[in-house]
C-alpha cells in the first residue's frame, strides 16, 4: 500500500490511482514546497509521517 501526496498539486494517490485533492499551507504558502520551512505559512515538511 503506497500513499503519495504531491505538495505542489495537492493530489493524493494510492498505488498510482487518484484518491483526493486538497492543500497544505496558508495564504502564499499554499501548495508552495519552497515555503515548507516557514512556520504557520508553509506546508508540512516532506518525509515519512
Amino acid at each position: 500500500m503506497t500513499l503519495v501526496y504531491s505538495q505542489r498539486t495537492g493530489i493524493l494517490k494510492h498505488n498510482g490511482k487518484f484518491i483526493a485533492e486538497g492543500y497544505a499551507g496558508k495564504g502564499i504558502g499554499k501548495n508552495t514546497p519552497k515555503m515548507e520551512n516557514i512556520p504557520n505559512i508553509g506546508l508540512i515538511p516532506k518525509g515519512k509521517l
